[in-house]
């Protein structure tokens, strides 16, 4: 099970053309989910005004999937928070050590 979803978010990134890409982990490839530059929109989507968002080359999204977890690990205690608590862990150490390394992805 991966909980996570990693989502590049590129708008005048090198060698990528702007859109919304999804990371396949199992080929190593991000596939294109919706073309255009979408960086306004979600800078638009943050609590502050962060300027910077929008002209960012890149921007890299973790999500995750709570439900899906939550559904995974309900029979282990504490009941219906166990699979929350792997999204929130897997979150923070996939973003540490993806911080701690230069990404490399094949687009398709």
């Amino acid at each position: 099970m991966y909980p996570l979803t990693l989502t590049v978010v590129a708008g005048n990134a090198e060698g990528l053309a702007a859109g919304a890409y999804r990371y396949d982990a199992e080929r190593h490839v991000l596939a294109l989910v919706a073309d255009g530059d979408h960086r306004d929109r979600v800078a638009r989507t943050t609590l502050a005004d962060h300027d910077w968002l929008r002209h960012a080359a890149a921007l890299l999204l973790l999500s995750g999937d709570m439900g899906t977890a939550t559904r995974h690990f309900a029979d282990q205690p504490p009941q219906g928070r166990r699979g929350r608590r792997y999204v929130w862990l897997s979150d923070h150490e996939k973003a540490r050590s993806d911080t701690s390394r230069r990404l490399r992805f094949h687009h398709n």
